[in-house]
């Protein structure tokens, strides 16, 4: 390895920092072979909870309640702030508004809050309701790595290693990331993962960084740590290739929101690859991820309505989705708008059309079609 090498501190569960100050985790059921742990279980009760009573107690506040707290947080009082900035992150009482909770989490900032300025740094970090801007975005992630805010040191990590407001270190970058790891965020832990995976040169980096996404998984909202574990058991090209592994981290990370992992859990029990091949699940995953327009889902999912293989056949839908697919270059799905099309399934028969499709297919590599 190029950098030093931190000694890896494995962390149990706990909770993290959420807006307003309060310790929240969001832990996701699981099934399985991989179930979550007693603890996990508990945290995602509180966290559901706690987060239930941060939305009603946003939700109570009046009008004269909100001008009250701005008068307070004009007057130095952080609390205030950081109250007003979760008001406009969550959109109470009104829409979303990210240049006003940049506003207020400035004030908070300056009125004292570490993890408002951790938050701040982000914002400069990503453009989040302000011009982005890596270089001011470095002191406030400093400060409040340095006081344990364990989102600031993962930014802060990402930061050293891009090169991004800073010079490139991998050391730094190291050190950041194990320590956000060490205060039990999952992020931190996937982030050193990927950098040991990245910079590996032995056997025993590549297990650490196993290692750190298995840890990382197992967290609260650890869904990179599983999916990266899914690729790299897909994959075979640093581990031992392993499908009923991959499948159980995909769907692990899936459980966690992780939409990419949903669409290959879909993917995996349409093929049946790492488990029992399921069209009806198949379906289930992904049909939902086809609705945000994830196009992959939608092509898999029109074969599905086109043969009615686990969901009843439709195939105007079907047709409507494999052009979708083809828009966004699926040479596959190409092909099957030119053979609806040629066909009259699901859209009038179109010769011409259909070649059109079929000439567009070719061009993506469709012998097929040529």
């Amino acid at each position: 390895m190029m950098f030093s090498k931190p000694k890896i501190s494995w962390c149990a569960i706990s909770t993290l920092a959420a807006a307003l100050s309060i310790s929240v985790v969001n832990a996701s059921d699981q099934s399985g072979n991989a179930q979550l742990s007693e603890e996990a279980a508990t945290d995602k009760v509180l966290q559901d909870l706690s987060q239930s009573m941060i939305e009603q107690t946003l939700n109570r506040l009046t009008p004269a309640q909100l001008k009250t707290l701005d008068e307070k947080c004009d007057a130095g009082a952080s609390f205030a702030c950081e109250t007003l900035s979760g008001v406009y992150k969550r959109g109470v009482n009104g829409p979303k508004d990210e240049a006003k909770e940049f506003y207020y989490t400035k004030k908070a900032c300056d009125a004292g809050s570490i993890i408002s300025c951790g938050n701040l740094g982000v914002f400069y970090h990503d453009g989040m309701g302000t011009p982005k801007d890596h270089t001011k975005s470095i002191p406030f992630l400093i400060a409040s790595c340095n006081d344990r805010q364990p989102n600031a040191c993962f930014y802060l990590g990402y930061a050293y290693k891009k090169g991004e407001g800073v010079d490139t270190d991998l050391t730094k970058a190291s050190s950041a990331l194990s320590k956000s790891c060490d205060l039990k965020f999952a992020f931190g832990c996937g982030g050193l993962g990927q950098l040991y995976m990245e910079t590996a040169e032995s056997d025993q980096d590549i297990q650490t960084a196993i290692s750190l996404y298995e840890t990382a998984c197992e967290m609260p909202k650890g869904y990179f740590g599983c999916y990266a574990l899914g690729v790299e058991y897909q994959s075979g090209e640093r581990v031992d290739q392993d499908d009923e592994k991959s499948f159980r981290f995909f769907r692990l990370a899936c459980l966690h929101g992780h939409n990419e992992s949903c669409i290959n859990t879909g993917i995996n029990y349409y093929r049946g690859t790492g488990v029992e091949r399921d069209m009806r699940l198949a379906g289930e995953y992904l049909e939902p991820q086809c609705v945000k327009r994830h196009t992959l889902a939608c092509l898999y999912f029109a074969y599905q309505l086109k043969l009615g293989d686990g969901v009843p056949k439709d195939h105007g839908r079907a047709f409507s989705l494999f052009v979708l697919s083809c828009s966004d270059g699926f040479a596959d799905g190409c092909f099957e708008v030119g053979l609806a099309y040629y066909d009259g399934q699901g859209v009038a028969i179109d010769r011409q059309k259909a070649q059109q499709y079929f000439d567009k297919s070719c061009a993506l590599g469709i012998q097929e079609a040529c």
